[in-house]
C-alpha cells in the first residue's frame, strides 16, 4: 500500500514537473521580453508575414513588424546606416538559423536614429529587426534589380553580440 502511494505521488510530481517545462517557443518569448521593451513588443503586427510584405510592401507602411535573418552587407547612407538582410524564418524571438533554412528574400533595415557603425555588423551575423515598414526600394543586385521591403529600425538584436556577452 505504501509503495503504491509513493509511486502515485512520484508520478504526480513527474507530471507536474513536465507540465512546467518551457517549450522553445516559450523560452524565445521570455528572451524577447528581456531584449525588446514591452511597449514596442505590443506594437508588433504578427499578422504580416514576410512573403506578404515582400509581395506588397506599400500595403503595410506604418506597421511594426519583426523579421530575422543574416546580415549580408551594411553601409552608411545619408540618413543613417543601411543593412541588407537575407530573411530567414524563425520562431518568434529566437535567433535565425543558418542559410540552410528556406529564405523568402531580402530586406533593408535602416537605422536612422543614432549612429550605428557598419563595421560592427559582421557579414552573416544573425539579426532580428523590429521596425516600421517604410515601403520598398529598388536597387541593383548582381545583373538585375531587386525590390527590397524597407524597415526603419526600432530595435536591432545582433545575436552574435549577445552570445559574446555570455
Amino acid at each position: 500500500m505504501i509503495r503504491s502511494v509513493c509511486l502515485t505521488i512520484l508520478t504526480c510530481l513527474l507530471m507536474l514537473t513536465a507540465g512546467c517545462a518551457k517549450s522553445a517557443h516559450q523560452t524565445g518569448q521570455d528572451q524577447l521580453r528581456h531584449l525588446v521593451p514591452a511597449d514596442l513588443l505590443s506594437q508588433i503586427d504578427d499578422t504580416v508575414s514576410f512573403s506578404d510584405l515582400r509581395a506588397d510592401p506599400q500595403q503595410y507602411v506604418g506597421r511594426t513588424v519583426m523579421l530575422s535573418g543574416l546580415a549580408l552587407h551594411s553601409r552608411r547612407v545619408k540618413d543613417g546606416t543601411e543593412i541588407e538582410v537575407l530573411q530567414l524564418p524563425t520562431e518568434r524571438g529566437m535567433s535565425p538559423s543558418d542559410r540552410k533554412a528556406q529564405s523568402q528574400g531580402r530586406f533593408l533595415a535602416v537605422q536612422s536614429n543614432g549612429f550605428l557603425d557598419p563595421a560592427v555588423i559582421e557579414k552573416d551575423s544573425p539579426l532580428t529587426v523590429v521596425g516600421e515598414v517604410k515601403g520598398a526600394e529598388t536597387k541593383k543586385l548582381d545583373e538585375g534589380e531587386y525590390h527590397y521591403p524597407v524597415l526603419d529600425v526600432k530595435k536591432l538584436i545582433d545575436w552574435n553580440e549577445l552570445r559574446s556577452r555570455d
